[in-house]
């Protein structure tokens, strides 16, 4: 059996950007073998980081507005993810809008719905 392939979403533009990151620290932290766990992380403007720069950003705690470059193909449908797992916090991350964009990537994501999200 392979392992799940785990797209770990976190950082963001909120206020709750450095809570998110360490939510991330600690599901990668907790994770097993079975599951293969990539982290990408939104910078405060809101741009991707790469894979480097969204490990660097976990490991310092924060990543500064314009410190992301990456364009929206991270989420593709055909990524090669099995689960995005959203850990943003506050607007942009709990209110539907992150959940809207996985599904309209056609990517399957843990927790909340659009409208449960929006409701909430």
């Amino acid at each position: 059996m392979s392992a799940t392939r785990l797209l770990v979403l976190c950082g963001g533009r909120s206020e709750e950007h450095e809570v998110s990151l360490a939510s991330a620290r600690s599901v990668l932290q907790a994770v097993g073998d079975t599951i293969e766990v990539t982290p990408l992380v939104i910078d405060r403007s809101g741009k991707l980081l790469d894979a480097a720069g969204s490990r660097k950003a976990l490991a310092e705690g924060s990543a500064p507005a314009g410190s992301g470059t990456a364009e929206l193909g991270a989420f593709r449908a055909d990524g090669g993810f099995d689960v995005v797992f959203p850990l943003l916090h506050g607007p942009n991350g709990e209110d539907g809008s992150v959940q809207g964009l996985l599904q309209l990537a056609g990517l399957p994501y843990v927790g909340s719905g659009i409208l449960g999200s929006a409701v909430g």
